[in-house]
């Protein structure tokens, strides 16, 4: 919504618009899982709008699977609001964020799979830098987020994750 508001403001003649697409990973430091720490590696996606000395972009990404305590599988999903410096090269950013782990079920010790009781969402924050080579965009950045429920409802209760993120993006 904010980030609607702030582009009706901005004369359509000096607004530039791009597209990315690319693939990240990185480490998660989590107190949502007895392992405490777990690889990330996913797909992501930004649409970036820039106009005089800011930059505004919208981007999206989904992870590879987690599991949980060991039975409980999610599949972690972010949207998120980044407001940045939009640099010849160089490109700081601060942002919002909002994750949604989807439930994929319960492994129990018998075999098969069974639903989880509810996907984990949370909402959080990001900090980070991109470097823009050509078309290519490296990124690196800062990840936390707050869950509002417990995973799997299990015995852990709300969960404190930080992330720490490579990215290499083409944006057209």
């Amino acid at each position: 919504m904010l980030a609607a508001v702030a582009l009706l403001a901005v004369p359509s003649s000096a607004l530039a618009f791009s597209f990315g697409i690319g693939l990240e990973g990185g480490g998660t430091l989590s107190y949502l899982t007895s392992a405490q720490a777990l690889p990330d590696f996913g797909l992501i996606l930004t649409q970036r709008f820039e106009s005089g000395p800011i930059d505004l972009t919208l981007w999206e990404d989904v992870n590879l699977p987690v599991t949980y305590d060991g039975e409980v599988f999610y599949a972690p999903v972010d949207i998120g609001l980044r407001v940045g410096l939009p640099g010849p090269l160089f490109r700081p950013y601060v942002g919002l964020l909002v994750n949604d782990s989807v439930s994929l079920g319960i492994e129990p010790a018998g075999g098969g799979v069974e639903v989880a009781p509810s996907n984990v969402p949370g909402v959080g924050g990001d900090v980070g830098f991109d470097l823009a080579v050509t078309f290519l965009r490296f990124g690196f950045e800062l990840r936390a987020y707050e869950t509002l429920i417990s995973p799997g409802g299990g015995n852990f209760g709300d969960g404190f994750a930080l992330q720490a993120l490579l990215s290499v993006r083409a944006e057209f």
